[in-house]
Order: structure tokens, then sequence, then C-alpha cells
């Protein structure tokens, strides 16, 4: 223990110098020194009030430095290149004396240990620093990352107390295949590339040796020596791997009692993910990853982390003058209710359908594609004031996707609903749209126009980003936790705490429906009563101007219309249907009237003339095989002749040529007599040929 005690000191006094001398970091006069351990036990815990002076003094020297700028994406690089501070706060990438992990303050994403905690008395450097924007606005959860960045006290732990000092021998289920007496080898049944992970944060620690982990192998047929085996739910349902014909899960067997089998899954039981319903899947394995935290063993939620909402902030901190009033919504699936419900805000308030599903309008020029989460894409999604966030699987308990989360890192409100504890994850009530919250769309309208109006009502939905962590709920700063730390901790504390703690695998019941939303029976949210086939245009409500300086070039820019151009297209589905009606026979007469139009003569007149053509040809097709027939019976029935000798055969062709002669015109004879010559002529040539034939046959033969 001494010598990791020692290596963690080195290394921590290494990386400090080192990002003193890449970044300048500001460093507070009451920053605490890790060799000062005396000092240390001596000098009470500070909180994190205790270091707000330092934290504004550093701030205001870095706002001299940086200055306040307005915002444009050309300046992106610039404000990143200010704000590189943020890339080394509290980063001691180093693991700890407990071997622990800690929450990830860095950018990029992945962590590399997680005690939560407890250095044994050590504390890495404090350096109060904040992300800089162009609103000047300072960042308090970098600050309490910066000033916290190994225990991260301020997020509650969500692992029941995992201890990485624990020997592997002393865990609930110990190494008992490899026998190792350090740590557990784990193998995983496809490399990362095959499983469906995009929007799962720190998904790529799973597949690197840390922690209570120390091998990685890739695939579990032929790893007989791993004592945890891992799966995953996009092999088996979107690659047919492991998928049996009757859907049971077709998993090599266990080489030992003692191994652990976990599912990895990322689908809503109630939607897609219908595998977890069924025993013939869940019953084959020993612990369940999943988003439902109630329902699984290690919890494997979307979410934000510590990095992405440090990332977005200078995105967030984008004035409500500066955003587009509208609601925007990047779909590819079209399953209800959600494409109705949008289409009739769009009826009465502007809509940026900008994906495959509804679309009504392009993207912003430049925007990342899919799975992509950066300051460019949250830049460019953060001038629309609104964000129509809800899931394709809306009721699903603990299903909260990365559309609701990336909306609320860039301070685009979302509109959202979903099972009812969707609030126990959000930041505060009053960060979000609950459409529960109204009765019917108009009133979800009058909302939104008064949130796109009124800059302070927009500011009591966003000022929650500007407080500190431990004002936002319990449940989200949970959420903030787990998702920042490396993925392999829940791994770890499943094994070490066994099923006295964590649930065992079991199959997960899936309904996720609602009774009614926004006054209506989900199923009632249609296009049925829009007479459009695709929302309203947004320009009808918003008027395109030119930008200002401060704009990106590739920005689009609104003002309101003093009126809406146009009228609702809302109808009952009677009406709609009875238009439709219209429209298809009024389609049909044209096209008559266009085939008519190329004819000769009118309609009429041609069938007119039609008419008594037909009758005569009837009656002229009728008389020939009358007469054919009458033709047939009276003639005799033909007599067919008993086959004659050979004499008689050879004897016919003269007696017929005769015949010929006698009845035929003066051209058949004179055709038949040639015939006659050219048969006399082969008949020569071939009694000539045969005796040298029969000789050479005779010679042959000898």
């Amino acid at each position: 223990m001494g010598s990791r005690e020692e290596e963690r000191a080195s290394l921590l006094t290494r990386d400090e110098g080192a990002r003193e001398r890449a970044t300048g970091a500001v460093r507070s006069p009451r920053s605490i020194d890790d060799d000062d351990d005396d000092d240390d036990a001596r000098r009470p815990p500070r909180g994190d009030d205790e270091g707000r002076e330092d934290v504004e003094s550093a701030v205001g020297r870095r706002s001299e430095r940086c200055g306040v700028r307005s915002w444009s994406a050309r300046r992106v690089a610039s404000a990143l290149a200010c704000a590189v501070v943020v890339a080394v706060m509290g980063a001691a990438t180093t693991r700890s004396a407990s071997g622990g992990t800690r929450a990830d303050a860095r950018l990029g994403g992945e962590v590399e240990d997680t005690d939560l905690g407890r250095a044994r008395g050590r504390r890495a450097r404090v350096k109060p620093v904040y992300w800089w924007n162009p609103q000047g606005k300072t960042d308090l959860l970098a600050v309490a990352a910066g000033m916290d960045p190994v225990a991260h006290a301020y997020l509650p732990d969500t692992f029941h107390g995992y201890d990485a000092a624990l020997g592997a021998n002393e865990y609930a289920h110990p190494p008992v295949v490899s026998g190792s007496k350090t740590g557990f080898t784990m193998c995983i049944d496809m490399p990362a590339q095959n499983w469906d992970s995009v929007y799962a944060k720190g998904f790529g620690m799973l597949f690197r040796p840390g922690l209570c982990v120390e091998r990685i192998k890739i695939g579990c047929d032929d790893a007989l020596d791993s004592d945890v085996r891992v799966f995953s739910q996009s092999g088996y349902l979107w690659r047919g791997k492991r998928k049996a014909k009757d859907g049971e899960y077709l998993k090599p067997e266990k080489t030992h009692p003692g191994q652990v089998d976990i599912y990895f899954a990322h689908e809503a039981a109630g939607t897609f993910g219908g595998d977890l319903r069924s025993r013939k899947v869940v019953g084959k394995f020993d612990y369940v990853a999943y988003f439902d935290k109630s329902k699984s063993a290690i919890w494997w939620p979307f979410g934000p982390t510590l990095n992405t909402m440090t990332e977005s902030f200078p995105a967030y901190t984008m004035p409500h003058s500066e955003r587009i009033p509208g609601v925007a919504w990047i779909a590819i699936d079209c399953l209800p209710p959600r494409p109705g419900m949008l289409a009739h805000i769009a009826e009465r308030f502007p809509v940026f359908s900008m994906g495959v599903c509804m679309h009504n309008y392009k993207a912003p020029r430049g925007l990342p594609g899919r799975g992509v989460e950066n300051i460019v894409y949250q830049t460019k999604m953060a001038r629309y004031m609104f964000y129509f966030a809800m899931e394709n699987a809306a009721a699903c308990e603990g299903y909260m996707t990365e559309k609701v989360w990336m909306a609320l890192s860039r301070g685009s409100i979302p509109i959202y609903m979903g099972a009812s504890s969707i609030g126990d994850m959000m930041p505060t009530k009053n960060s979000y749209i609950d459409i529960r919250d109204y009765d019917s769309i108009d009133a979800l309208v009058e909302e939104l126009r008064a949130i796109a109006r009124d800059e302070q009502k927009y500011a009591s939905y966003t000022n929650w980003r500007y407080q500190h962590p431990r004002e936002w709920s319990e449940g989200f700063r949970k959420l903030l936790r787990v998702m920042s730390t490396d993925i392999k901790a829940g791994v770890c504390s499943v094994l070490q705490k066994g099923d006295v703690v964590y649930p065992k695998a079991a199959p997960i019941k899936g309904t996720c429906d609602h009774d009614r939303i926004l006054g209506r029976n989900p199923l009632a949210w249609t296009i049925d009563d829009i007479d459009r086939r695709r929302p309203r245009d947004p320009t009808d409500f918003l008027e395109v101007i030119p930008c200002s300086e401060k704009h990106d070039p590739t920005d689009e820019c609104f003002k309101w219309r003093e009126t809406p151009i146009g009228e609702k297209a809302i109808v009952s589905p009677e009406e709609k249907r009875r238009r439709g009606a219209e429209r298809r026979a009024e389609a049909a007469k044209a096209k008559a009237a266009a085939k008519a139009k190329e004819e000769p003569e009118s309609e009429a007149a041609a069938k007119a003339k039609e008419e008594p053509e037909s009758e005569a040809a009837v009656k002229a097709k009728e008389e020939p095989e009358a007469k054919t027939k009458e033709e047939r019976l009276a003639s005799p029935a033909p007599v067919v002749e008993e086959p004659k000798p050979a004499e008689e055969q050879a004897a016919k062709p003269a007696d017929s040529a005769a015949a010929a002669d006698d009845d035929n015109t003066a051209l058949e004879r004179q055709r038949a007599r040639r015939a006659r010559r050219a048969a006399a002529a082969a008949a020569a040539a071939a009694e000539t040929q045969s005796p040298p034939r029969r000789a050479e046959t005779a010679d042959a033969s000898s």
C-alpha cells in the first residue's frame, strides 16, 4: 500500500506541474498543498462556499484576460482556448490510495478511477477555475468540480458504498475461474463498434482494464478463464447473434458455477426491447444493466456528464434575444403520438422539423450528424428556444434519452413527458415544460408564446444552470455521478455486494402507456385532422431577416410576423376524408377529360360508330364459321389406306408425277421434272461411290 501511496503522490505532483506549465491556471491563495499533511490534519474541511471568494477573484482575473466578447461560431476556437482550463481542473488522473474511482471532470469524457472519494488523508490541489463564455457567466458546476476533483462530494453516492480497497477474494462473487487474487478477468461478447452505443456516455471505458477488472477479452465463446461475461442486447436484437428460432438466447454454457453473466440493455422493454420481457432471454443471466435503476442491478442510463455539461455551458449562456422563438425537432422514426402532437403545435406556433420524420425545414448548415454531441452541435441547436424532446417510448419507467439531456445542457427548453418519475430526474421542477401539466394543445402553445416573448419568463426556466449543483435535485445529481464515472464501477459494485444488495435478473414489465395526453387519448393524436401532408412552415409565423455581425455567416435570423401567413388547416377527420374524396374525384375527372381531348372524335360519336361496326363484324364472323361447319358435315369421312408394299411405294412417285402433269400448271410440272432429275443424279452418284467404301470397311475390320 505504501508504494501505491508514493506513486499517487508522485503522479499528482507531476500532473499538477504539467497543467500549470501548460495552461497557467489560476491558483487559489487558499489552495491545499498535498505535501503538507500536517496542515491538512489541522485545517478543517473547506466547503465550496468557503472558496467562493477565491473563485470570484479568479473569475475577475480571467475576465480581464479574455474580455467579454460577442458570441459567434467563428470565435469558438478562441473561446475554447481561453476555456481550456476546464480540461485540467482537478484532473488528477491517478488511482487513489484506496484504489477507487472518481467522477470525471475533464474534457473528453472518460474517467480512469472512482473512489468517489477518499484519498486517505490526501487531497488534490484546488484550482478555482471557470469556463469562459461571451456573456461573462460563471459555471458553478465547473467551479465545484475544480474545488473537489476527487471526491465530488456535491454528487450523492450511487454505488451502495462500493469499496475499491477491498480485496477481490472478499467480494460476494470472487474471481473463482481465473483464480486471481488481485482482480477479475472479463470477456465482452462483441467489440465496441458492434454495440448500439450511440449517446452512451463513457461506454468505451467498459473495454479498458481498471478498477476491479485487470484483464479484458473480446469474445466469450473461447474465454474459458473469464470470471465475468458481458453480453449485449444490440447483438441479440439487431444482429441476430445468439438468437434461436424460438427467441431463446443461445449463450455459451458456464465453465464454472461461480462465473457471473451480465446482460447490457439500452432498449425499452415496452417498445423495441421485447427480449427483456422474455424469461428465455433474461433468465439466462445473473444480472441486468438497464436504464431503470429500480429493475436492474447496474444502472446504465442515458444522461449528461460533468464534461458535456461544462462543455455546453457557453451555448447555454446564449441570451433570449439571440434564440429563434420556435420548437426544433430532429427525428428518424415517426412512432405515434409524436408526429400528430407536433403537427398540431405547428398549426399554432413555429416548428422546425429538420429530421426525416415530418420534415418541413432544413437543418442548420454544418450541423454534425447523429451521435455527435460537441460545442458545434450544441451551439447551432441552442439557437432554437425550445426542443420537442418527447421519447418514442414516452411512458417507460426510467427511459430518458439524449433528447432531453442535450436540450437541457444547451438552454433549449425541453418540451417533455414520460413516466411519473421523470420529475425526480430533472434538475428542478421548472427546468422543462412538462406536457402532463397542460390539458389542451392550446394551453401548451400559450405557454410557449409567453416564454418566447418574455425574457424573464424564459429565465425562470433556465436559471437553474447558474445555481450551485447542490441546489439541483438529488436524482439529477446521482445521474451526473453515474454518467461521469467509469462504467465498470457498477460492475465491480455488483460483484462486491452480490444479490444481497442488487436484484437478480428477472423479466421486466414492458408497459409504456399514458391514459391521456393534452386532453386526448394518445391514439387520437394523428395528422388525420390536419389538411396538410407535413407540419406547417415556420415562416408562416416568422419572417427571415438579415443577421447582425455577431452571428455566424451560416446562421438564419427571424422576427415575428404581425399576422401569420395562411390559416390553420385543422379540420375534423370526416371533413378531411370528404375533402380527400373530392380531390380524388376531381383528379379522375381531369384525367378522363385529357384522354377524351386526345381522341379524334368525341366519346359519344366514337361509341355510336363502334356499335354497328361491332355488330357487322360479329355477323361476318358467324357466317364463314357456319359455312365451314356445313361443308365439313357434307364432305365424306377421310379414308385411311393400309400400308403398301415397297414396290408400289417406289412406283408412286412416277404415278404422282403423271397426275401432277395432268392437273397442275406448267410451272408445277417443270418443278416436278427438276426434282426427278436431281433424284436420279443422286442415285447414280451413290452407286459409283459404294464399292470403295465397302473396301475401306473391310480393311478396317481386318
